[in-house]
């Protein structure tokens, strides 16, 4: 795909699209939560280097790559804006309950109506507030299918 700041048409990926909601709040980036994840029906394994880290789903056995950078995992994605494709990051938080995304990232992406009842909390305390939901979308960039790595 031509790609221009990380905006394409449609990626050159092979895999099938996965979605996450996230709470929309104050928070800095984009978090996974680890409980979710293992809820849905994934394993989440961190290791001692990259090709150790990854979450695979026990149904189908496929396997997401995660990437150790400083102390955090992450996994890099293509998510689907429209008919747009913009790249991004999204950090697997084994201390996060919910998965949460900044307030004002993807404006093009409906907001749903909020949850009641549900407040989000910084790991300082300070409340993140609680604005509505979003259904993102998204190809992962390093996927794995049964341990053997997919054409690109």
């Amino acid at each position: 795909t031509a790609q221009i700041n990380g905006v394409g048409t449609k990626p050159d990926l092979v895999g099938e699209k996965c979605g996450i909601m996230f709470h929309v709040t104050t928070a800095k980036k984009m978090l996974v939560s680890v409980e979710r994840l293992t809820a849905a029906g994934n394993l989440v394994t961190f290791g001692p280097t990259n090709e150790h880290c990854f979450i695979e789903n026990l149904q189908t056995q496929r396997r997401i790559m995660m990437k150790k950078r400083g102390g955090v995992y992450e996994v890099e994605v293509m998510f689907q804006i429209g008919e747009t494709w913009k790249k991004g990051t999204l950090t697997i938080d084994s201390g996060a309950e919910e998965n949460v995304m900044p307030k004002g990232w993807y404006d093009q992406i409906e907001l749903m109506e909020k949850k009641d009842g549900i407040r989000f909390m910084g790991a300082d305390g300070s409340d993140l507030g609680n604005y509505g939901r979003k259904l993102m979308e998204f190809i992962p960039v390093a996927e794995f299918n049964a341990g053997f790595p997919r054409r690109a």
